[in-house]
């Protein structure tokens, strides 16, 4: 009968990766969402107010409020998103915005604009329109668990 093998060194140190690594982990796992409380409101579109630059026409503005509240009690988050205002089969505009940083814990609203054309202005009149943010991810590149 012949003799039982005995472990060597190759042995011992597959035991202890075995130990050591966790088998959760998958090199093409996703990383976890990030949490925050947040919300999209007074969706409008309308004339812009004059500035100091001048007289000119302003022009025609789409604008939105963004309010997030981070859940993260550790660390402080920016964010990228996407806000795309008007219906799915007729978009009226589209903007990216990179936040500043929202502390841990701590709430900020982001007053967010973009173009709109006077075509648009002019057959819907100022007032209420339809947006949502489409693109949403924290500075870690996850995506933001919403309302």
């Amino acid at each position: 009968m012949p003799e039982p093998r005995r472990c060597r060194v190759s042995c011992l140190i597959g035991a202890v990766i075995a130990v050591l690594v966790p088998t959760t982990f998958s090199p093409g796992q996703p990383a976890a969402a990030s949490a925050g409380d947040w919300s999209l409101t007074d969706c409008l579109i309308g004339e812009r107010p004059p500035t100091w630059l001048g007289p000119e026409d302003p022009g025609i503005a789409l604008r939105a409020k963004w309010h997030i509240h981070n859940l993260d009690p550790d660390k402080a988050h920016s964010y990228t998103l996407q806000v795309v205002w008007g219906d799915p089969s007729e978009r009226l505009g589209r903007t990216w915005v990179n936040t500043d940083e929202v502390g841990a814990g701590e709430s900020r609203t982001f007053d967010i604009e973009a173009d709109a054309t006077s075509e648009t202005a002019d057959r819907l009149g100022n007032g209420v329109v339809p947006c949502e943010i489409v693109y949403l991810r924290d500075d870690d590149n996850r995506q933001v668990t919403g309302p």
